[in-house]
């Protein structure tokens, strides 16, 4: 076990441990030892002078106890290593101080420094184990400020009128594609080439870097290089170096120094330093595919691709593609952008997508992103989205090579690059109380060509038909033979446009339920038909009464003489009973 010796009239700062438990007195000094546990913190800090050479004693700093009470004071040394006096503890516990850099009026205190302001709250743990721990929180003391923890003590001291700097910079230019900001990278290299700073270009392609600080007069030199990918994609890089030459003078009138930057371009001196890179263009191959459950290819799907042009407001055209035997579209040249694929018109047996496809961005390195998208209301133009943020399962879209295209990079799973099939469901109802009549012989013509797309008996539900009918073209529904004790339906003309909606086009016995739903009504025999031919018929008959009256058919003139006149009487009767009443 060690012990401590205090020494009366000492300021404390001497600690020495003995080995025997003694109580001394000499003189006036005093010597006590004491067997006992203990701890010991040393807090220490460092101290750095921006801009100029730091020199031993040349900062002061302060340490504070809880109450605020200036318990010790140090210098730094020509390292800049601050240590204040070891402080023992004898019980556990938490002991808080406070340190700053002391601002004096005074030799080492000169106009152009600028003082680090910083203020650190210092907290020693001493646990039963007599183990202690050190945390430190920067400027927790300082109302202008907010609380930072740190892991140790450092103030910064700066030189704000001998130094020299330089902000070196270089162009970005990218070929063949619009250049985006942030797409590259470029490294800044010291001549014993340490990395000491890393920038990306902005939109305008400049690349700047932070500015580098002169302490000294000399020469310094440094490298710039663009940071090539291990895949570089589609992009083909600017693998040169420019070299960075610094030249650090003082001036003699001032004493400030003063720093002029020369840029060598494949060792000769230029006034822009550039890095050039080119863009080669990719191919993208989608496959069409049906929604249903088969999934299969779709051959003759008809797919317009767009780009987004940001900040105009329109999008263009980039071109059409036909889907092949294997269901694939290949557009080729796309550049870097935004893009989205339309459907222009849709395979047989299946309607257009009313939607574009979420948009997409094809990166300068050749990658492809899928972006969340939102759809508008149905429209025939091509469908507007806002742009969200990337989502987890749509993020990446794979990359594969096709088989018979090794150059074109696949969208394995673009959504809306499938189509939903027609639907169409045919009922056939009792007129007078909408039961299903069956036994009844359907057909579904192909109105131009009068093929049969198909044909059936009725049963007690309704029949349904997929993929048995294109958009856009007029087809008949024909009743053949109906059941006994029921007439023959008329006709139906009918259309399913190009988003798979139906419409009658003629048939005065088809009733439209639903966009997919049609009901075709049969009439019991002895029910009038109140149509067209009918009436039609019904005043034909009359005319060729009034036709009759005027050949001079006596008798019959007579006849409807006498009956007008009776029926006026009659009426003449009635008005003078009413007045009577």
């Amino acid at each position: 076990m060690w012990s401590y010796v205090g020494y009366e009239g000492d300021d404390g700062n001497t600690f020495e441990p003995v080995e025997d438990d003694e109580f001394l007195i000499f003189n006036n000094y005093h010597f006590m030892t004491m067997s006992m546990d203990y701890a010991l913190a040393t807090i220490t800090g460092t101290k750095t002078l921006k801009g100029g050479n730091l020199e031993a004693g040349e900062f002061r700093f302060g340490l504070y106890d809880s109450n605020g009470t200036l318990i010790d004071t140090k210098t730094n040394d020509a390292s800049g290593k601050i240590t204040f006096r070891t402080i023992p503890y004898y019980t556990a516990g938490t002991y808080s101080y406070t340190v700053k850099e002391i601002n004096e009026q005074g030799e080492n205190n000169v106009s152009d420094i600028e003082y680090d302001p910083s203020v650190y709250t210092v907290t020693v743990n001493v646990d039963e184990n007599m183990d202690t721990s050190i945390t430190y929180i920067k400027n927790g003391t300082n109302v202008d400020n907010s609380s930072e923890s740190v892991d140790g003590i450092s103030f910064e001291n700066k030189m704000s009128v001998t130094a020299a700097a330089i902000d070196p910079a270089v162009k970005k230019v990218l070929n063949n594609a619009e250049l985006q900001p942030g797409e590259f990278t470029f490294q800044l290299f010291d001549e014993n080439n340490n990395l000491i700073d890393t920038k990306k270009n902005t939109d305008n392609g400049s690349v700047l870097f932070d500015s580098i600080i002169f302490d000294e007069v000399g020469d310094y030199n440094y490298t710039i290089k663009e940071l090539i990918p291990s895949d570089p994609g589609q992009i083909t890089y600017d693998d040169r170096e420019i070299k960075v030459n610094v030249s650090v003078t003082k001036d003699d009138t001032t004493g400030n120094l003063e720093a002029a930057i020369t840029y060598l371009e494949d060792n000769a001196p230029t006034e822009e330093p550039t890095f050039v890179n080119t863009y080669n263009p990719i191919s993208i191959r989608v496959q069409k595919t049906s929604k249903d459950g088969s999934k299969d290819p779709l051959k003759g799907a008809t797919y317009a691709l767009y780009k987004v042009l940001s900040g105009e407001g329109r999008d263009i055209l980039i071109g059409t593609q036909i889907s092949d035997e294997n269901g694939y579209m290949t557009f080729e040249n796309v550049e870097p952008g935004t893009y989205y694929f339309k459907e222009v018109s849709a395979p047989a047996g299946h309607t257009v997508d009313e939607y574009a496809t979420k948009k997409f961005t094809v990166s300068a390195d050749g990658t492809i992103n899928q972006l969340t998208a939102k759809r508008s209301s149905r429209s025939t133009q091509a469908v507007m989205f806002s742009l969200d943020s990337l989502t987890a399962e749509d993020a990446q879209i794979s990359a594969l090579e096709a088989d018979h295209n090794k150059d074109a990079i696949v969208l394995a799973e673009a959504p809306g690059v499938s189509d939903e099939v027609t639907k169409l469901s045919v009922s056939k109802l009792d007129y007078t109380n909408h039961e299903f009549v069956t036994g009844a012989k359907m057909q579904i013509l192909e109105k131009s060509s009068g093929k049969i797309v198909a044909e059936w008996t009725t049963g007690d539900s309704a029949e349904s038909f997929e993929r048995k009918l294109n958009v856009d073209t007029s087809y008949i529904l024909r009743e053949v033979s109906a059941p006994e004790g029921y007439d023959l339906a008329e006709d139906t003309e009918f259309i399913i446009d190009a988003y798979g909606i139906l419409s009658i086009i003629s048939g005065p016995d088809a009733e439209k339920t639903s966009d997919t739903a049609l009901r075709i009504y049969d009439k019991k025999l002895g029910v009038t038909k109140v149509t067209k031919n009918t009436k039609e018929n019904h005043n034909q008959k009359f005319v060729d009464v009034v036709k009759t009256v005027k050949t001079g058919d006596t008798a019959q003139i007579g006849l409807f003489a006498i009956l007008s006149i009776a029926a006026i009487v009659v009426v003449i009767i009635v008005l003078r009973r009413r007045k009577n009443l």
